[in-house]
């Protein structure tokens, strides 16, 4: 063999070998830019998000500014009305003092009235009146002997004097407990006025309360999405980090063929091909094989390898895991039951169990979604099991 022709040789395998180096991460290429557009995503999603927060802030506070605002009013109500109602008290106290001196004045008067009667008679008695002295003396009041004071007068000037002044206090007393009532009456209305305010206080504090609720369960709400954002690309970081050091691991790992084994070992039944298909009125490619085992039957890995992605697919996958072997040849096991048991970075060995069959995601029942990726393009699986 001459040198020249060793030399192409040489150069041929080496190209071979970068081309399946090169191959090796072209899943992990893939993959990587999936996780940055989506750590990207977030980023945006939780910059705006940050706005929302910024902005529903800054309306809680203004709602509970607004809230205090109307506390501190219904609190000058009550502190009023309390006033007011101290002072009603007071008012009714005096009404009831003032009824009692009326009526003590009253007593005063009637006893005067009838000493004055008994002096009168006394009088006649002895001579000394005559004429209209039957008309007091059957007179059956004060006020009725009052209306036949032209006589009174001419009979008895120096009890005319108390007579007027017993008189003049009485109608004070009276004059006085009308003036209480009145300011009675103008205190309870006040009262009445100002109550009706504390309703209608009670009514807007009621209403400002369930807005600064309302914007307190919003806000947590966007806590909670803003958390979740921050987790999940703290995931997508953890993620990318983790396909970077497996890709310097695949650099050592062995560029020879693949040898894969059946996944499911408890069922070796094919109940849909790699191929185009109808499922579910819809026809499109589906890139694996569907083998319909029992819910629960172990899952086993195809070929050692380092799990390179485990996760959630509502719309598709379910629960589901992706293992590298190497030499560009990754394997996807979909709709487990559950989670998977292996994580992310984790070396497998061949056959080693990684889940179980389930029917999450997009399933019409218990079986095992099982696909072989060879340079990230989806190859038949019954070509190498």
């Amino acid at each position: 063999m001459t040198k020249t022709k060793i030399s192409k040789r040489l150069i041929a395998i080496f190209m071979a070998l970068m081309l399946v180096f090169a191959s090796g991460f072209t899943t992990f290429a893939a993959t990587k830019a999936e996780l940055e557009k989506k750590q990207a995503d977030l980023k945006t999603k939780q910059n705006n998000l940050k706005n929302q927060l910024k902005a529903v802030r800054n309306q809680e506070a203004a709602a509970q500014e607004a809230y205090d605002d109307i506390m501190e009013l219904i609190q000058a109500n009550k502190e009023e009305i309390e006033v007011l109602n101290q002072y009603i008290v007071e008012l009714n106290k005096e009404i009831a003092d003032t009824e009692a001196n009326i009526a003590a004045k009253d007593a005063e008067i009637h006893d005067d009235y009838e000493r004055f009667k008994k002096r009168l008679r006394s009088l006649y008695m002895a001579g000394d009146m005559t004429g209209g002295l039957e008309v007091i003396l059957c007179s059956n009041s004060f006020e009725d002997m009052l209306s036949a004071s032209v006589y009174a007068r001419s009979f008895a000037k120096y009890d005319q004097h108390l007579i007027d002044v017993l008189t003049s206090d009485r109608e004070g007393y009276v004059l006085q407990k009308q003036e209480i009532e009145k300011n009675r009456k103008e205190t309870e209305a006040k009262k009445a006025e100002i109550a009706a305010k504390k309703e209608e206080n009670d009514a807007l504090a009621a209403e400002a309360k369930k807005k600064l609720q309302d914007i307190k369960k919003q806000e947590a709400k966007l806590e909670a999405l803003s958390a979740q954002y921050e987790k999940d690309m703290e995931s997508a970081s953890a993620q990318i980090a983790a396909l970077a050091r497996q890709a310097k691991d695949d650099e050592n790992t062995s560029s020879g063929p693949v040898s894969f084994i059946w996944p499911c070992p408890s069922c070796y039944r094919v109940s849909s091909y790699f191929g185009m298909r109808t499922l579910l009125g819809t026809t499109r490619m589906h890139y694996g094989i569907d083998i319909p085992a029992a819910g629960g039957s172990k899952i086993r890995a195809a070929a050692a390898g380092t799990v390179l992605k485990t996760g959630w697919d509502a719309k598709g996958y379910g629960n589901y895991a992706m293992i590298n072997h190497g030499s560009g040849m990754v394997t996807v096991y979909a709709h487990m039951k559950s989670a998977p048991i292996v994580s992310t970075g984790q070396k497998v060995a061949q056959g080693q169990t990684i889940g179980y069959v389930g029917t999450t995601g997009r399933s019409t029942g218990n079986h095992l979604h099982f696909e072989i990726r060879k340079n990230g393009k989806a190859v038949n699986p019954l070509g190498y099991v």
